[in-house]
């Protein structure tokens, strides 16, 4: 359901048809920055792997989402390293699924907030470098983590996202208290000056 939503909250940003790569980089933000909505992400880890974050089972989830008719692929085609590239977009029966189960669950509503706010947040980068954003992550972009290697974040003092986005909260102004949705808008922008 998390990857459903994921996909829907992209759509709600404007930014599908998504391709795989940002799906995956939206996933991955989706897991490190949860904590500042209180939410319990599926993954607390991340592959560091040459494209950029990975996540061979949600990889696997979105196909089956595909096939299920709840998301749909498009641009598909091969690329010279034996992998698929495509976009993603919620189909018409994902979107009412997902509505139904908002209306049903109260942690769908939640999450779908979230998850809405994130990918608004990537959205409000500068438009083609939202791949290249994500990738500047204070989780992902470890100097120590070399490629294939797992990096993991469940312990609090792992989460150096969620702990970058309230140290730079702490700088502001006091007069200045942003509520969570700005929280991640100005860790996007400080991200995209990383990146720039």
């Amino acid at each position: 359901m998390w990857m459903l939503l994921v996909v829907r909250g992209a759509a709600a940003s404007g930014l599908t048809p998504m391709p795989l790569a940002l799906f995956h980089r939206l996933v991955f933000l989706s897991n490190t920055l949860a904590a500042l909505y209180d939410a319990a992400p599926p993954s607390e880890f991340v592959m560091k792997h040459r494209r950029g974050p990975f996540y061979p089972q949600a990889q696997r989830e979105l196909e089956w989402l595909s096939v299920r008719g709840l998301t749909e692929l498009s641009d598909l085609h091969w690329t010279g390293e034996s992998t698929v590239e495509a976009s993603v977009t919620l189909s018409s029966a994902g979107n009412q699924l997902v509505e139904a189960s908002v209306e049903a669950s109260r942690w769908c509503r939640d999450v779908v907030s979230f998850l809405t706010d994130l990918a608004a947040a990537v959205a409000s980068v500068d438009e083609g470098s939202e791949v290249t954003v994500a990738d500047h992550d204070l989780t992902y972009s470890q100097k120590w983590a070399r490629p294939y290697s797992v990096i993991a974040f469940r312990q609090p003092e792992d989460r150096l996202s969620v702990k970058g986005a309230q140290r730079i909260v702490e700088e502001l102004p006091s007069k200045l208290q942003p509520h969570r949705q700005q929280k991640l808008r100005i860790y996007l922008q400080y991200l995209e000056e990383l990146a720039a």
